[in-house]
């Protein structure tokens, strides 16, 4: 599905690391490509592919990101938190 404007904005950390609203974008749009086509967010296809492999339970390849793969395990275990659309220590 491609539309011809962006849908709408996501934060980039809201996007990586809000479980469910990654998921309703994976329900929406389908895989990383198609997220970052209709929504406008600062976030890499890289790190989307990440998240999406991370909160999907998917396995971790050359194709993800260490850094993102860790801050999402932070935010599993509570290390990190969303406030206000960022990350922060929680």
């Amino acid at each position: 599905m491609r539309l011809e404007t962006k849908d709408k904005s996501v934060p980039r950390d809201v996007l990586l690391y809000d479980e469910a609203r990654l998921k309703n974008l994976m329900d929406t749009y389908g895989h990383e490509t198609e997220i970052k086509v209709n929504i406008e967010t600062s976030a890499t296809l890289y790190e989307i592919r990440t998240a999406i492999r991370f909160w999907t339970d998917g396995q971790r390849s050359h194709r993800t990101s260490d850094r993102i793969w860790q801050l999402c395990k932070g935010v599993r275990q509570g290390m990190y938190e969303l406030e206000d659309g960022e990350l922060v220590n929680a």
